[in-house]
């Protein structure tokens, strides 16, 4: 089973208004290098990111890692990360995807990476689900840092969180 954990960092919640800052991706269980890029934002893009998420990216060192030189446009990420999933789908398995609210992650992939989306399967596998199941079983939760708001880290964290939810033994809560 092939799973891909990608992250997104974005300019704001709607994929229609907002762009694509940062893209990582990690091949569960394989050994590929893992893929990071972070995408060339104009200053016409910026001004129409929402104030929350741009003050976040701010903070994180996303923005000024935005206009360096050396990023790429989304057309360029779309096409090296098409190149980098290349070898996952040579067997013509399904190739999930999967990380916190992957269903954001995705919307953003369509409008933006088209080409990148339709690869994907359509089930997904949604750790912020997970989280969310523990809490109506009553299970502890497993969130063990802050998230990182930079896309590779947060991919780590997501795989992280699964790991930690693969051995939990989740009782079911008793109504009074």
């Amino acid at each position: 089973m092939k799973i891909v954990f990608l992250d997104l960092e974005t300019t704001g919640l709607n994929p229609e208004r907002s762009v694509i800052l940062e893209v990582a991706a990690v091949v569960m269980s394989q050994r590929l290098t893992p893929f990071n890029e972070v995408v060339f934002a104009t200053g016409a893009a910026l001004a129409l990111g929402d104030r929350t998420a741009l003050e976040m990216h701010a903070k994180s060192g996303l923005l000024d890692a935005c206009q360096q030189p050396s990023c790429l446009t989304i057309e360029e990420v779309q096409d090296k990360f098409q190149r980098w999933l290349a070898p996952l789908f040579a067997n013509k398995e399904p190739i999930y995807l999967a990380g916190n609210s992957i269903h954001f992650d995705r919307a953003f992939l369509k409008r933006h990476m088209p080409n990148i989306e339709v690869v994907f399967h359509y089930r997904m596998l949604d750790v912020t689900s997970l989280h969310l199941a523990a809490e109506v079983f009553g299970a502890k939760q497993t969130r063990t840092k802050p998230i990182a708001h930079r896309a590779l880290a947060d991919v780590d964290s997501s795989i992280e969180q699964l790991e930690a939810y693969r051995s939990v033994n989740w009782p079911i809560k008793q109504n009074p």
